[in-house]
C-alpha cells in the first residue's frame, strides 16, 4: 500500500490510474509550454505571431500524441468502478476531488531565470520540481 492509500479509502488501483492521469498531463503541459518557449525564441518580433502559433508537423503530431495519452489517462480514470458510482449517484463530484486531493497534481508553468531568459518548470503538488521532464 502506497502512503496515499493508507491516508484514505481510496482503492490503490483508482490512485495508480489518477497518478498516470497527472503523468500524461505532466508531459503534455510540459511539451506545449517547452515548444512556446522555443517558438517565442526563434520569431521574438510582435509582428511573428503567425510564425510562433504555426507548430512544425512533427510537433504537431507529437501534440496530438501526448493529447490523446492524456483522454486516455482521464478515461481510464473515469472509468473506474468507484468513479461510475458515483457518477450513479450524483457524486462525481465529490469523489474526483479527494481523488486529486489524494493524489498531487501537476502545474506546468514558464519563468524567467536569473539571466532573464523563459524555462519551464514543473510544480508537483504546488512544490517545484528540480527539472521538467519533455
Amino acid at each position: 500500500m502506497s502512503e496515499d492509500s493508507e491516508a484514505t479509502d481510496l482503492p490503490e488501483d483508482l490512485l495508480d490510474l489518477e497518478r498516470a492521469r497527472v503523468a500524461a498531463r505532466r508531459a503534455l503541459d510540459v511539451f506545449v509550454c517547452t515548444v512556446a518557449v522555443e517558438r517565442r525564441m526563434l520569431f521574438p518580433a510582435h509582428d511573428q505571431v503567425a510564425e510562433r502559433v504555426k507548430w512544425p508537423e512533427e510537433q504537431n503530431t507529437r501534440w496530438h500524441e501526448l493529447r490523446d495519452a492524456y483522454q486516455q489517462a482521464t478515461a481510464a480514470v473515469r472509468a473506474h468502478p468507484l468513479l461510475v458510482e458515483a457518477a450513479a449517484n450524483d457524486g462525481l463530484w465529490v469523489m474526483e476531488m479527494q481523488l486529486r486531493t489524494t493524489v498531487p497534481q501537476v502545474e506546468v508553468v514558464v519563468r524567467r531565470d536569473e539571466a532573464g531568459h523563459e524555462v519551464v518548470r514543473v510544480l508537483l503538488g504546488g512544490v517545484e520540481q528540480e527539472e521538467a521532464e519533455s
